[in-house]
């Protein structure tokens, strides 16, 4: 009995259990749901979850894609504007520009591109004489011809000069403007000279003691007032007198002698730039007539004319020379030359103009204003300059972009960019946002003493 009310306790123990469990259930449901019914989710709620869950994930691929299109997008964007245009260059990898001219920079402030040195000539002389016998009417002749004389040497060769032309060029709206063309030139005296005398065959010009001096030097004075480039072709000789130096005795010319002045110009392979000197450069003016041809003291000519040798004779002469014990000694002027090619000029070297430059492309002012190297093309977008190149020697090289040139390359509002360059090592300069159909300038300020050459190897735009 005992066991079995105790087995009925038990029981009645696990049974309060159970329904304070159940009862206790509502509470804990309270816990992890936030509706007002029952703790267990239904499946239409379950459905509803699922669904909130697909669309998440849905929403989150699609931003994954926007995303993914839009680098891609950036990365196309950025292969085209990194994509180079090669531009048509003047100058170019070996410094010549406008495949004509070979251009050399000088950094000096006095320095200039012509030297003060004298242009010489080479003279080539025929000298034409004529005489008669008083006695018996016998008429004797000859002619003799010295080819390039200089130095007092016959046979001679002397390289082109380089000149500065003084030229004028219309700059636009009738506007007229000095400017300089470099160029070479080789000059040359022809002198062709007729003199007769009266003699007999006992005049002391004829026996083994007398020299006879036809002097060109003569002629040349008496006719030096009118010795201008203006005035020098075919030049008639109004005067020439050949001086027996025994007896003092003077003979007088044929009216038909004359001399002219040849000068050979050739165009020049190679330009210096002195973009910073303030020197006057040596000019030649073309139009100038006061300066008159310049010449040494006269010196006879390496050989003299013996009775071996056998000059030119008119028909009905007989020669000169026919005297065993005869000589002609003939004296012209040792060297030739033209000051009137090495003029001082009152501009400053700095503020001219090349005519050379100029007509390759209008757009090349000044040299103080540095080279014209090309232009920005006229192409939508933006565009990045990108100017590569070398230089001989060390210096700083400047690029400016624009409408029109300028020359406070040195200033602190430069616009432009510039950059420090060594001698055969490439240097690189790059200009943003550059406007089209405008040009680009450069310029080299060379620190070295000598002149420098400027290379460049690149020239594009980035668009």
């Amino acid at each position: 009995m005992l066991i079995g009310i105790n087995n009925r306790r038990m029981w009645k123990k696990a049974l309060c259990l159970i329904f304070a469990f159940l009862l206790s259930i509502n509470s804990f449901a309270a816990v992890v749901s936030d509706n007002d019914g029952s703790a267990f989710v239904t499946k239409s709620e379950f459905e509803a979850l699922k669904q909130g869950f697909a669309e998440q994930i849905t929403k989150y691929n699609d931003s994954i894609d926007g995303k993914i299109d839009g680098a891609i997008a950036s990365y196309l964007a950025g292969i085209k504007l990194e994509k180079d245009y090669e531009l048509d260059c003047y100058l170019d990898a070996n410094g010549l520009y406008g495949d004509k001219y070979y251009i050399y920079w000088s950094g000096g402030t006095s320095t200039r591109s012509i030297s003060n040195s004298n242009h010489y000539a080479l003279s080539n002389i025929k000298l034409n004489s004529v005489g008669f016998d008083d006695a018996d009417d016998t008429q004797w002749g000859g002619r003799w011809i010295y080819n390039n004389f200089h130095n007092g040497n016959l046979n001679q060769t002397m390289d082109p000069w380089p000149v500065a032309l003084l030229t004028e060029v219309e700059i636009g709206g009738g506007v007229k403007e000095k400017q300089i063309y470099y160029e070479k030139v080789k000059n040359y005296f022809n002198g062709n000279v007729f003199f007769m005398f009266p003699m007999s065959e006992g005049n002391n010009f004829r026996q083994n003691s007398s020299t006879s001096g036809f002097s060109m030097q003569n002629l040349l004075d008496l006719n030096l007032s009118d010795l201008v480039q203006t005035a020098l072709t075919n030049k008639l000789a109004t005067y020439f007198r050949g001086r027996n130096g025994v007896v003092s005795e003077y003979w007088s010319v044929w009216k038909t002698s004359y001399f002219t002045v040849q000068q050979n110009e050739s165009e020049t392979n190679s330009i210096t730039l002195n973009p910073f000197s303030t020197a006057m450069e040596l000019v030649w003016d073309k139009k100038e007539s006061s300066t008159t041809l310049a010449y040494t003291n006269e010196v006879n000519v390496p050989n003299a004319i013996y009775p071996s040798s056998t000059p030119y004779v008119p028909d009905g002469y007989k020669e000169m020379n026919r005297a065993s014990n005869y000589a002609v000694y003939l004296r012209i002027p040792k060297t030739l030359w033209f000051p009137w090619q090495i003029l001082s000029d009152t501009v400053q070297l700095k503020q001219r103009r090349i005519k050379n430059l100029y007509e390759i492309d209008k757009s090349n002012g000044k040299e103080q204003e540095g080279l014209t190297l090309g232009s920005i093309p006229d192409q939508p977008g933006e565009m990045k300059l990108s100017v590569k190149g070398k230089t001989s020697t060390n210096g700083t090289v400047y690029v400016y972009v624009g409408e029109s040139p300028v020359s406070n390359w040195d200033s602190t509002d430069f616009k432009g960019k510039k950059v420090s360059s060594q001698a055969n090592v490439e240097w690189s300069i790059e200009i943003e946002d550059v406007k089209k159909k405008h040009y680009v300038w450069i310029m080299f300020k060379n620190s070295s003493s000598s002149t420098g050459i400027l290379k460049i190897t690149k020239f594009s735009v980035i668009t």
